[in-house]
């Protein structure tokens, strides 16, 4: 009955996927019909997780449940029941049903918000830090290093004779500037499996040894044999926590890093200058929107004048507003400029020459 349940949920499945192709035949149907398929595959793992034994996961969704009760119960978390009436118990199946969740430390959201302040900061790799997640460089290689850009492109982008991997340019400045904060997601998202790795091969290993204590309990081993394993247990449980908290952090520098590249994107559509977009890439990220309170700001600001720098009004000297000053004999002759012919007329004994003469009134 089950497996014919299962296979009637599949027809069904590619009934959905091949009506929404044919309502959508642009490439947005496709990353449709992509994303119809993958949820269609994660709900075919959990039916499959619930109906049989054989999963990828250690713990059961019930197992995980009394696990997330113990949790609480130890940290003395207790859960709000409120008075239901007659009337709510009549319909209390019908309503959303109420899980656990994991508990949320302020340590750890202060980490986030933390990184969030610089958004556009390289993550940075101590050598202690490198020495706490050793691997081989032989099965690390591949995501140890950023890609590299093709040759190909690097020949079509710089429009070079030659074609050399990595030798790409972008013109525009925003696109220089999302390629480089991608760059940095890259080195911080791949630096993030290191602790994630390291913390599922401890946590194996100490289910393994667990068991291996349980079977020597059972077969009554030494007291004082089983209290020497304790010290090996608690440094595997506390690799694990500074291993996991390592890995928040690390994400949580990714994913400021990745919103800064949709800053780039989008302030593009703007007309403003460089430096102006290179400032709102890099204010502060708070998670609810791509810019956040800190665009608001500067916007409150440019709006309110009175907010601005006063500026001083520049003064004009009073003074003869009929005054000129002496041209420089210097310029003109550098300038090549020479100055026009006027009459000399009263001026030196030559002046009479100028000028009519003037009636002798004496000899009258």
């Amino acid at each position: 009955m089950v497996e014919a349940l299962q296979g009637t949920r599949g027809v069904l499945r590619c009934l959905q996927v091949e009506r929404v192709g044919a309502y959508r035949g642009d490439s947005d149907s496709e990353e449709e019909n992509r994303s119809v398929a993958t949820e269609s595959e994660e709900e075919a793992d959990e039916e499959k997780e619930s109906s049989s034994s054989s999963s990828r996961y250690k713990l059961s969704l019930e197992e995980v449940d009394d696990l997330l009760k113990t949790i609480h119960t130890t940290l003395n978390i207790t859960e709000d029941k409120a008075l239901l009436s007659l009337h709510d118990k009549m319909f209390q199946g019908m309503g959303e049903v109420k899980h656990r969740m994991f508990p949320v430390h302020k340590f750890l959201s202060e980490t986030i918000k933390r990184e969030w302040k610089d958004p556009e900061r390289a993550p940075f790799f101590s050598r202690s830090l490198k020495r706490r997640f050793p691997f081989e460089e032989d099965s690390t290689q591949v995501w140890n290093k950023k890609p590299r850009l093709d040759a190909a492109f690097s020949h079509v982008s710089r429009n070079t004779d030659l074609a050399f991997e990595d030798m790409g340019i972008l013109k525009d400045p925003m696109d220089k500037r999302a390629d480089s904060l991608l760059k940095k997601a890259w080195d911080s998202t791949l630096a993030n499996l290191k602790p994630a790795m390291a913390s599922t091969v401890v946590a194996r290993n100490l289910e393994h040894w667990l068991e291996q204590l349980k079977a020597h309990i059972e077969a009554g081993t030494p007291r004082k044999d089983l209290l020497e394993t304790l010290p090996v247990l608690m440094r595997a449980v506390g690799y694990i926590a500074d291993a996991s908290a390592e890995s928040v952090r690390m994400s949580a520098r990714s994913s400021a890093l990745i919103n800064s590249t949709r800053r780039a994107l989008w302030v593009k559509t703007w007309t403003g200058d460089t430096a102006s977009k290179t400032k709102l890439c890099g204010l502060p990220f708070e998670g609810d929107l791509v810019f956040g309170p800190g665009l608001e700001a500067i916007l409150e600001r440019m709006a309110d004048k009175k907010k601005a720098f006063p500026i001083k009004k520049k003064v004009v000297p009073q003074g003869n507003k009929n005054f000129r000053p002496f041209r420089k004999t210097s310029d003109s002759k550098e300038t090549g400029y020479k100055r026009p012919w006027r009459s000399q007329r009263g001026r030196g004994k030559s002046g009479v020459l100028f000028r009519p003469p003037t009636p002798n009134t004496k000899s009258q």
